[in-house]
């Protein structure tokens, strides 16, 4: 697929790099983890890390791999805003509706967040169920 410069497609090349990338690191750890530790000197290979880390990484896949969405979660939520926070409300685009009346900066009250959220929810739940 090639873009609307005529050239080819910036991700392709991406794709293939990466892919090629991959293959040739496969092959490296497949060499470093079977082949002895005699002949990799033989060749000229002195400094690798201990095969212990090619089984011990290996293992840890099956435990990072769920954690891994969880911490992308935790640091989302982290970065966020507080919910009585008026960025939740109010950002630098909307248009005040009363003119010549400004917002008052800071975070909202707790009490006035739940009750709209309240007021939402039921509101979502008459439309729904009548």
């Amino acid at each position: 697929m090639s873009s609307e410069r005529g050239g080819i497609n910036p991700t392709s090349v991406y794709g293939f790099v990466s892919w090629i990338v991959s293959f040739v690191l496969i092959v490296a750890y497949v060499v470093w983890e079977f082949v002895p530790d005699d002949l990799l000197y033989s060749w000229g290979i002195t400094y690798y890390p201990w095969k212990y880390w090619g089984v011990a990484l290996f293992l840890m896949a099956p435990v990072v791999s769920p954690a891994y969405p969880f911490l992308i979660m935790s640091v989302a939520l982290k970065n966020n805003p507080k919910i009585e926070s008026r960025q939740f409300v109010d950002d630098s685009l909307g248009e005040i509706m009363v003119p010549g009346v400004k917002l008052a900066t800071g975070d909202l009250d707790p009490k006035i967040v739940r009750s709209i959220r309240k007021r939402l929810i039921i509101n979502h739940l008459k439309q729904k169920y009548g």
